[in-house]
């Protein structure tokens, strides 16, 4: 099923920054903690990477978050939606500096 949003994978703009936005993953409650998770996004990790772009998503669920750390992103802000009392972390991957 696919998600009525941009075309998969291209660069969006948000303030006037470029960057890719990972919008949604899933992984099925028996395939978690094997890896499942890092090599459906690596693909997109190693084009942001090519092009020099950040990657950013959000999260609702903190067991998340030491796996998108591992990958390398970083919380930027913490937001509590709140008509649901539901926390949600911005979090961001800087490619890695050109040298």
């Amino acid at each position: 099923m696919r998600l009525p949003t941009s075309p998969p994978h291209t660069p969006r703009t948000i303030g006037g920054a470029p960057h890719y936005y990972l919008e949604a993953l899933a992984v099925d409650v028996g395939r978690q903690r094997r890896g499942t998770g890092t090599a459906l996004m690596q693909p997109i990790l190693d084009r942001c990477d090519a092009t020099g772009l950040p990657a950013w998503l959000e999260t609702v669920n903190p067991q998340n978050l030491p796996l998108y750390e591992r990958l390398g992103f970083l919380t930027v802000e913490e937001r509590t939606l709140r008509d649901a009392g539901i926390n949600c972390w911005l979090m961001v991957r800087q490619p890695p500096s050109r040298a």
